[in-house]
């Protein structure tokens, strides 16, 4: 199991919620529609777990972007909420990404604003933690 494995399959799932518009497997300022969600990898860790496996931990940062200039700000933190929930939810029912780790931790969130351009941006950065054991010793 890899950052490269895990990558496609978090992209897969975030392309399959049809309230995203845009998503991306990096994080960019060229977004082409809002909501938007991009990631990327933020970090891991490799713990002892047994005297023959290691846990490995994968750590993902998901942003979505939603415009408020257009909306307005009741309106953008409603959708940026609606699909954070379907974040949320696609990856509590999918919490194995299809048997690929042995699970994947609930995400928290944290929300703010940027300005990009003469736009303003409300967005939610969801963190999700991917663990998957490892045979280290055979």
């Amino acid at each position: 199991m890899s950052f490269q494995v895990i990558r496609p399959l978090i992209l897969t799932k975030l392309q399959a919620i049809s309230d995203i518009q845009f998503a991306t497997d990096s994080h960019t300022s060229k977004l082409t529609g809002f909501p938007a969600a991009t990631f990327e990898p933020s970090g891991n860790e490799n713990s002892f777990f047994t005297n023959a496996e290691n846990q490995r931990r994968y750590t993902f940062d998901i942003v979505v972007h939603q415009e408020m200039s257009v909306l307005g700000r009741d309106e953008a933190i409603r959708v940026l909420g609606e699909v954070c929930d379907a974040i949320i939810t696609a990856f509590d029912e999918d919490y194995r990404l299809s048997n690929n780790v042995d699970f994947c931790l609930a995400l928290p969130s944290a929300w703010g604003e940027y300005k990009s351009g003469s736009a303003s941006i409300k967005y939610a950065m969801l963190t999700l933690t991917c663990v998957k054991t490892a045979i280290v010793i055979t």
